[in-house]
């Protein structure tokens, strides 16, 4: 029991420092990769943003291996909730600006694929980025639950 107890705090302590995004740079530092096994891949920080030269959401690979064409650099997402629109993108600009949208997630994880959990106002976003072995694509899905669209009325 005691053994247990000991491990699961270790546990929770390095899954609190995985997910600490807490501020715009802590965010930055952990990325995922996801790849289609053509020498594309989709691959941000663990708040979505395109922090290095090579981050993208979606990036092609036309001839294996370095014929690669940056397809979708990036996603600006953005929902209104009772008449207010919330930016729940994450990014840095040239001139200084930025999204905040990390201000928002309440949990990444990265098993298969990245999924993350946003909760902006009573509404939950659930979003999911995916890439099929074998093909140039990339899909991202997004849970929105009946009971908190109700509440966007």
């Amino acid at each position: 029991n005691k053994l247990t107890s000991i491990n699961k705090k270790k546990c929770q302590r390095l899954l609190d420092t995985y997910q600490d995004w807490k501020t715009f740079e802590r965010g930055l530092e952990n990325c995922y990769l996801i790849t289609n096994g053509l020498g594309g891949y989709s691959s941000l920080t663990m708040t979505g943003a395109a922090a290095r030269g090579d981050h993208a959401f979606f990036m092609a690979c036309t001839e294996a291996p370095n014929h690669r064409y940056n397809m979708i650099q990036r996603l600006e997402e953005q929902i209104t909730v009772n008449g207010k629109a919330y930016i729940f993108s994450t990014q840095e600009y040239a001139d200084g600006s930025r999204q905040e949208g990390y201000r928002y997630l309440s949990e990444f994880s990265f098993e298969d694929t990245p999924v993350w959990r946003f909760h902006i106002n009573g509404v939950e976003i659930e979003k999911e980025a995916v890439m099929r072995q074998g093909e140039n694509g990339e899909k991202r899905s997004g849970h929105y639950p009946l009971a908190d669209r109700k509440s966007n009325k």
